[in-house]
């Protein structure tokens, strides 16, 4: 009797050994989740941040484009305006060029016009 007492007191151990171990191998399963769940909910965080940078870089990207846009339909029209400006000077020099001509022309004949009066007298 006294070894089925031992016997049955080793089982019960051997039974509490094994509850312990499962017992401990649950702690260490819902310990490894909560260490999962919080690495997941910290690569979340890291994510949304991502996205949120990703979006802000998309909306800068595009006011970005619409200035380039704008600044590009600005150049051409500034450039438009200088073809027409400077081919409007080139008029002008040009006319000045002829009216200086006609000028020099007139003084020249006035000048002959004098000497021809001062010789004839």
């Amino acid at each position: 009797m006294r070894e089925a007492a031992i016997i049955c007191i080793g089982i019960e151990v051997a039974h509490f050994y094994i509850v312990y171990l499962a017992v401990a191998e649950a702690y260490f399963e819902v310990d490894l989740v909560n260490r999962l769940q919080t690495a997941v909910e910290k690569q979340r965080g890291q994510i949304k941040k991502l996205d949120q940078s990703a979006l802000d870089l998309s909306t800068e990207n595009e006011e970005l484009r619409s200035l380039n846009d704008r600044m590009t339909t600005c150049n051409r029209d500034l450039r438009r305006k200088f073809r027409a400006a400077q081919s409007q000077l080139h008029e002008i020099i040009d006319e000045r060029a002829e009216l200086t001509a006609k000028v020099k022309h007139k003084s020249t004949l006035k000048y002959y016009l004098r000497c021809m009066n001062i010789a004839r007298h």
